[in-house]
């Protein structure tokens, strides 16, 4: 029988990121937490955890002029069956808290011009930044337009960091064997609390590598700084608006 991944799943090498040495110990690890997910009541999913063992097994006790053969076989349908895990029978599929999660993180995580969150200018109608400097409501809507993008990727990215400690497993290690749309996002996250810690710290002591994934400080204070930021922008655009007629305030309140 042979392997019941797409004949096209991308190679190996493609899918181990750049960054990480090729270590088959990590990749075997990995395999072994990928074959006790998946379902062993549904055909594929046993014949697929079995497959999988055996691959690790026959590396494991490869004599020297067949271990790297041996291993290969194993990583590749290791990585593959990673790769396309979207399709495969699981328990639990691994990451699945985060889907959402990081499909926010995607769409909000890359960098924007002004009034790159709503979106209400097109290139051609955008004003300049002279223009919005020149007007205390246009600078004012602005900001709110940043900040809001700000909070709200904030509020997203600690909705990950909450539910890290359930994929911790996944995270620690499919981010460093596979380069996929959630690997970039989890370094996304990972990059919201960089910026945010290396504004109390020197900036050679913490790298992404050394970030807790538990410590929710970063986003907060993050968070807290967008918050009173926005909060600023809202009171700025409150103060040009014109007051209320005495009778409309009389009328609202006897409404209430």
């Amino acid at each position: 029988m042979t392997t019941p991944l797409p004949e096209n799943a991308p190679s190996t090498s493609s899918l181990i990121s750049s960054e990480s040495v090729t270590n088959f110990e990590h990749i075997l690890e990995f395999g072994k937490r990928l074959s006790e997910q998946l379902d062993p009541g549904d055909v594929l999913g046993r014949w697929m955890s079995h497959h999988i063992a055996e691959l690790i097994i026959r590396a494991e006790s490869a004599t020297d002029d067949l271990r790297d053969s041996a291993e290969k076989a194993a990583s590749d349908v290791i990585m593959k069956l990673w790769a396309n895990r979207d399709g495969a029978p699981w328990r639990r599929k691994p990451l699945r808290d985060f889907d959402e999660v990081f499909a926010a993180l995607e769409r909000l995580g890359s960098e924007t011009t002004r009034w790159g969150y709503t979106r209400i200018f097109d290139d051609q109608s955008r004003p300049t930044d002279e223009q919005t400097s020149n007007s205390v409501l246009l600078a004012a809507a602005c900001d709110l337009d940043h900040y809001t993008r700000s909070v709200v990727r904030s509020v997203v990215a600690l909705a990950a960091s909450e539910a890290e400690s359930d994929e911790e497993p996944w995270v620690r290690v499919g981010i460093k064997l596979v380069e996929d749309g959630q690997a970039r996002a989890i370094r996304r996250l990972q990059s919201l609390r960089l910026r945010a810690r290396l504004r109390g710290e020197e900036s050679d002591s913490v790298t992404p590598e050394n970030l807790d994934l538990d410590d929710h400080d970063p986003i907060l204070e993050g968070l807290s700084e967008s918050l009173s930021y926005a909060a600023d922008a809202f009171l700025r655009i409150q103060s040009r608006l014109p007051l209320p007629e005495s009778n409309d305030v009389d009328d609202k309140q006897q409404a209430d």
